[in-house]
């Protein structure tokens, strides 16, 4: 089942942790007098969330079903909500209900205007258009006034499994996460434009004390500040000025193919590297560099096609220690450098690797080789 943790008074996230991408996914309900769901979800997730909503509430008393855009992360299992309950309805601004809700739900949509008000009984949320934040022209986020819980759909999106709630930032994880997506073939999820900062300082100056975050843990502190330092990343990264795929700002795949080079000159100059070239011919070093340079260049978005093993299956029982990876991560940092690569993508190229790191090194084990 679902986990569930309590992130605001009465304010229930239920999470599935989906493995094969690494990634969470929240929904958020909140327990009043006519029970609101932020977030319908997938549909294959449908039979474990509504187990997990079955122990907080009776399903067929929900009276509300909420979402920021249409996505099936969002509301691919909104019709399964509405028929498990016969007088919930589907909340949407008015671009959602006419472009998608009329004519994909069972039931017609509740539309609220631009900053209109939903009150469920306790609690008070206001509807906030977002358009093209996250992403899609229909999107909007709920603001519950009385708790000051801001439900934020994609934005802070973060990798992994991260602790359920924490007051520490996410700031880092969110900006781990845009870059890494920016870095592939889902580069562009985010369309930075003209309104993007000033959306993000609408919501800002709502000044949320909660953030119920659809990927990745929630945040209790300062959402402000929060929300002022992404749009700060993302018009870093998102901006006009950084623009196009990564191997495209990088120079293509002569410059990876340099800055690899580069590397494995400055790892075989290393002896705290020596044990990785025992016993190898130099056709076996020619090969891995060529599939590391295939791999790179595919994650930032090039036409190239990786062949090689996944990184835990090519890594297991080599013993790697979190010294050689930060070693090689300093080495990875001075090659960029060398080769003139600008720090916004060479922060971005160094993501491609840290996504990897819990499937190279083995913390712990003892190194191969080596008793």
């Amino acid at each position: 089942m679902a986990l569930i943790t309590e992130i605001a008074p009465e304010t229930y996230r239920i999470t599935a942790y989906v493995p094969e991408i690494d990634l969470q996914f929240s929904h958020f309900l909140v327990r009043d007098e006519h029970p609101l769901l932020f977030h319908a979800g997938l549909k294959r997730m449908f039979p474990d969330v509504i187990e997990a909503v079955r122990t907080l509430i009776d399903p067929a008393r929900l009276r509300y079903i909420s979402f920021s855009h249409f996505e099936s992360d969002e509301c691919g299992a909104l019709n399964e909500w509405l028929a498990e309950a016969p007088h919930a309805e589907a909340i949407s601004g008015l671009v959602g209900a006419q472009v998608n809700l009329n004519d994909f739900a069972i039931r017609p949509p509740r539309v609220l205007a631009p900053e209109g008000v939903l009150e469920t009984g306790r609690y008070r949320f206001r509807f906030i258009a977002t358009p093209h934040v996250p992403h899609g022209w229909d999107a909007g986020v709920l603001f519950e006034e009385n708790g000051r819980t801001l439900f934020c759909s994609d934005l802070f999106h973060q990798w992994g499994q991260p602790e359920p709630l924490t007051e520490s930032s996410v700031m880092e994880g969110a900006r781990e996460a845009l870059l890494r997506i920016q870095s592939g073939p889902l580069a562009g999820y985010v369309p930075y434009t003209k309104q993007t900062g000033g959306i993000l300082e609408t919501l800002a100056q709502l000044n949320p004390r909660t953030l119920a975050i659809q990927h990745g843990s929630s945040f209790r502190g300062d959402g402000a500040a929060s929300l002022r330092e992404l749009a700060r990343i993302w018009k870093t990264t998102l901006g006009e000025t950084h623009s196009g795929s990564l191997y495209q700002r990088l120079g293509g795949y002569d410059k990876i193919a340099a800055v690899i080079d580069d590397l494995f000159a400055k790892l075989r100059e290393d002896p705290r590297f020596a044990r990785f070239a025992a016993g190898r011919s130099i056709d076996s070093h020619q090969r891995a560099r060529q599939l590391l340079v295939d791999q790179l260049a595919s994650l930032a978005g090039g036409p190239c096609f990786y062949i090689g093993r996944d990184m835990q299956t090519s890594h297991a029982g080599l013993g790697i220690t979190e010294t050689e990876w930060n070693a090689n991560l300093e080495h990875t940092a001075a090659a960029l450098k060398h080769n003139g690569i600008p720090e916004t993508e060479q922060r971005e190229f160094l993501a491609l690797f840290t996504r990897y790191r819990d499937d190279i090194v083995e913390a712990g084990q003892a190194r191969a080789g080596i008793a």
